[in-house]
């Protein structure tokens, strides 16, 4: 067990770092810290883990939005509605994604 611990093979506070390291691209905040909780992270360690990362959910909607539906004709509103609906069930914030989807429009105009 020692030589398990010595390598951090246990340590759940540095998976939590990976964890989100990997997914803070394509997850929300929330969607990060539901499924660290799920794989039994305890809530201390995950919020650590995620103050000490540079976590921003407006650029990750900017990115998914672009990459979603940038085929598509941005100028009709139904796609509006579809990424708002897309976005608050992943556990995006409305703020957050009213911003970063209007931002990435009006750079799209650009």
């Amino acid at each position: 067990m020692e030589y398990v611990r010595s390598y951090h093979y246990i340590d759940d506070g540095r998976y939590a770092e990976i964890f989100i390291r990997s997914k803070r691209s394509e997850k929300s905040i929330y969607e990060i810290r539901m499924e660290l909780k799920k794989r039994g992270v305890s809530e201390d360690l995950i919020e650590r883990a995620v103050s000490s990362a540079d976590l921003d959910d407006r650029s990750v909607i900017r990115h998914l939005f672009m990459k979603k539906y940038a085929a598509k004709d941005l100028t009709d509103p139904k796609i509006y509605e579809l990424a708002f609906r897309y976005f608050g069930s992943r556990g995006f914030s409305y703020e957050d994604i009213r911003a970063a989807v209007t931002e990435a429009l009006e750079s799209e105009d650009r």
